[in-house]
């Protein structure tokens, strides 16, 4: 009878143990990856609010990259920054090119480094601010030497077998 009583104590705390353990391991695991996820969110925004105008690097995005001139590089105090979605791996990119490789549109030259994977879909859109409507007009493209007001990203992610969407929208101080 002791026995049979002990067996049924063990299985139950072993139950809670067992639920409570692959609750807390999915929790972790999302926030882990919704933090990198921000965490990479935040690098581009730095880098967005160091943007400002120079004859030869325009600011020039589509739905899956975006390039920009920056100050205070790794390759020097001015460079082209350029984040693209390399759909087939999943990552997220940043490449870097001193002023000089990016005027003379050297596109070997620079340094690249992943800041987000694995990614399901990323997507870039750029506010063109209609002043009849006082309003931002979302654009999947943008080119020229003013920046826009602002660039919107959306991510999605797998996370613990769920796909998880993180917005975030960008003010681009120089435009303003």
């Amino acid at each position: 009878m002791a026995v049979c009583i002990f067996s049924m104590m063990a299985f139950a705390v072993y139950s809670v143990l067992s639920v409570g353990l692959s609750a807390y391991k999915r929790i972790k695991g999302f926030a882990g990856s919704q933090n990198d996820a921000l965490l990479a969110f935040e690098k581009i925004e730095r880098d967005i609010g160091n943007t400002f105008t120079i004859n030869g690097i325009e600011f020039t995005g589509s739905a899956s990259s975006f390039s920009f001139p920056d100050i205070a590089g790794t390759a020097g105090p001015v460079v082209k920054v350029t984040y693209y979605f390399d759909a087939e791996a999943g990552n997220l990119i940043r490449k870097e090119q001193a002023y000089s490789a990016a005027v003379k549109k050297s596109e070997g030259e620079g340094t690249t480094s992943a800041e987000l994977s694995p990614l399901k879909e990323l997507k870039f859109e750029y506010c063109l601010y209609d002043e009849g409507k006082e309003a931002c007009e979302w654009k999947d493209k943008w080119s020229g030497a003013e920046p826009p007001i602002a660039v919107k990203f959306e991510a999605a992610f797998d996370s613990g077998g769920k796909t998880v969407k993180v917005k975030r929208i960008v003010l681009i101080p120089v435009s303003l």
